[in-house]
């Protein structure tokens, strides 16, 4: 439970600017992952459920500027990098979407709601072309989601969802 609560922190302490490598925090992802699983840790995790998705997780979701950087310089390098297994074993993002996957298919009923809610509240304030960078995060989120998300209880509200905050004509169709 140490362990877990000292990842958290470091987790959260990365969120507020105090550096910590982008290796160490895939580690501190994945120690997140395994708590997921056994109740005495998810006892620590359970707490910062909304925090750990919307403050945590989603920010690795997101486009990052070095991402953007990569694809407008070099987008053969993008494509290879995004399609790379080995990149994904050092990767935050690839971590944190484990995460998620993780959380809602160990812990649907603590955690899928909370999730897909925080991603449809992004969707909604992310209209307009500038916040590219949060709408992709939240997209990223709700694939991430998907194996929960086929069943007949979720569809409606996820179609809804999709056709609210994506089409091309925004809400004033």
């Amino acid at each position: 439970m140490a362990t877990t609560q000292t990842f958290l922190g470091m987790l959260q302490g990365s969120q507020q600017g105090v550096y910590v490598t982008g290796r160490l925090l895939n580690v501190a992802l994945n120690v997140v992952t395994l708590s997921i699983n056994h109740g005495s840790t998810f006892k620590v995790l359970k707490p910062h459920i909304a925090q750990l998705i919307s403050d945590i997780v989603f920010p690795y979701m997101c486009i990052q500027p070095e991402d953007e950087e990569l694809w407008a310089n070099d987008p053969e390098e993008y494509v290879r990098r995004t399609m790379d297994i080995t990149e994904d074993l050092h990767s935050p993002a690839s971590a944190a979407g484990m995460v998620i996957i993780q959380l809602v298919a160990k812990r649907t009923k603590t955690c899928l709601q909370p999730a897909l809610e925080f991603a449809s509240r992004v969707l909604a304030e992310s209209q307009g072309p500038e916040n590219y960078r949060r709408k992709y995060g939240a997209l990223s989120l709700v694939v991430s989601l998907k194996e929960k998300l086929r069943g007949a209880e979720y569809s409606e509200q996820v179609a809804f969802m999709l056709i609210a905050h994506m089409s091309i004509y925004g809400n004033n169709h």
